[in-house]
């Protein structure tokens, strides 16, 4: 009753345009539904050789893209007064790392905000609670049935879909949305949309010239004559200079007869057929290297390193940010136990390249004191060794702080202010080693 009460409170600071809101029309234009619509095929129709191309490419770059986050560990972690600790115990780390749902591993799930990502521009998950308000599982929802219903006026806003074959209203809290490039911060925009957009224009512009050719609707040229003609004169030019391109014969101008091009030229033609969607175009719309979708016409060992990281980078990180930042705002609760507590991706994987890279990496991290022998063990999957410096920090003799030097160097000047040097394996009176003859 309660409840009935609230929802027709809110309803009525809906906007008018969002009560009667059809969640059937969302599916229009989402996803591969696009290209369908735009490229004039129906659900059970098969791609032409000449759009063929842009399914294929699409699919290669967003399976790029999700297996290459999908495949990224992600740990809970947590800042107790500046000191980071890792919460294997948290149910959130099992939910992400073990189980999101009853029906999906964490591989898959992962996978699948990327995929609805690239495809419909927005991921969603029902977020489930238990009794105290803890998070027990995240369930996928279709992106193209959920619609974001928002008051312009007051900022609030709910989410409807369908879900278990009903349709249901849920608040923000309810509900994982993880959104790409967005106009109003709200929902997010479909990359495919971008591209069938421009298929649609490239169609459209291409079509419009081919008529232009075909029909004779706007000439491609005009004959200026130096005196006027009259229309029996007129109709017999026409008709002769009709019968002369109609063979592609050579055509001659009598005198004071001058030819003037007004329609487009084979070279404007073929720039037009030039502007069809290509593989690089479509790559470029999703931030993928050209070699990660077996493109490698132009690579070389040197660039394809560079591409890699760039792509890490630009590419990846935007998306795991993204991600972390709804995990951490939606799945932790303001309790003592979660305060402090968030989400990260280990990224090392896609950064450390070969196997020679990561072992210099990890012998310059353990020479440095950054980690310890069995913290580099660990992060190799490989079992601690049973020993206690091998979990102490390590570093070479070489390194010591800058004011430890000062005062070994102040210890080592005798009254003259002199420096005395020790002779190796001996010692003075305070065991720094025997003085020797400064002479």
């Amino acid at each position: 009753m309660m409840r009935n009460i609230v929802d027709k409170l809110f309803r009525s600071f809906v906007p008018a345009s969002h009560k009667d809101y059809n969640l059937a029309e969302q599916s229009k234009g989402v996803g591969f539904q696009y290209l369908f619509d735009i490229l004039g095929l129906k659900d059970s129709a098969k791609p032409t050789d000449s759009t063929a191309h842009l399914f294929n490419d699409i699919y290669a770059c967003v399976n790029v893209l999700s297996d290459d986050i999908a495949k990224l560990p992600i740990k809970v972690f947590k800042n107790v007064d500046g000191q980071i600790q890792k919460e294997s115990n948290h149910h959130i780390q099992y939910l992400l790392g073990v189980r999101p749902n009853p029906y999906m591993t964490p591989f898959s799930f992962k996978k699948m905000i990327v995929t609805d990502l690239c495809f419909a521009g927005n991921f969603y998950a029902l977020i489930e609670y238990d009794k105290n308000g803890k998070t027990t599982a995240l369930h996928p929802l279709t992106a193209t049935n959920v619609h974001v219903v928002v008051d312009v006026d007051s900022h609030t806003f709910y989410y409807e879909t369908m879900y278990k074959n009903k349709r249901v209203r849920l608040q923000p809290y309810e509900v994982i949305h993880i959104k790409g490039m967005s106009r109003n911060g709200y929902i997010g925009i479909s990359p495919v949309r971008v591209i069938s957009e421009q298929v649609q224009s490239n169609k459209a512009a291409l079509k419009m010239n081919q008529k232009i050719l075909e029909s004779g609707g706007t000439p491609q040229g005009i004959l200026k004559m130096s005196s006027s003609l009259n229309q029996a004169s007129k109709s017999n030019i026409r008709e002769q200079w009709k019968l002369t391109n109609s063979d592609e014969a050579i055509a001659i101008l009598d005198n004071g007869m001058e030819y003037q091009q007004i329609g487009v030229s084979q070279a404007d033609l073929q720039f037009l057929e030039g502007q069809k969607f290509n593989q690089q175009q479509i790559a470029a719309v999703y931030k993928v290297p050209l070699h990660k979708i077996n493109q490698l016409d132009h690579a070389t060992y040197t660039n394809i390193e560079s591409q890699s990281i760039d792509y890490v980078k630009n590419t990846l990180q935007p998306l795991v940010v993204q991600i972390e930042e709804e995990f951490n705002y939606k799945l932790f609760l303001k309790t003592k136990d979660d305060i402090g507590c968030y989400t990260k991706f280990n990224m090392d994987s896609e950064l450390r390249g070969t196997s020679k890279d990561r072992a210099t990496v990890q012998e310059i991290n353990i020479r440095s004191g950054v980690k310890t022998v069995n913290e580099v063990r660990t992060q190799n999957e490989d079992s601690p060794y049973d020993i206690s410096y091998a979990d102490e920090p390590m570093m070479t003799l070489n390194y010591a702080p800058m004011g430890t030097v000062a005062e070994v160097a102040k210890s080592r000047v005798d009254n003259h202010g002199l420096f005395v040097a020790t002779k190796g394996g001996e010692t003075d009176e305070q065991g720094n080693g025997e003085k020797s003859d400064t002479n």
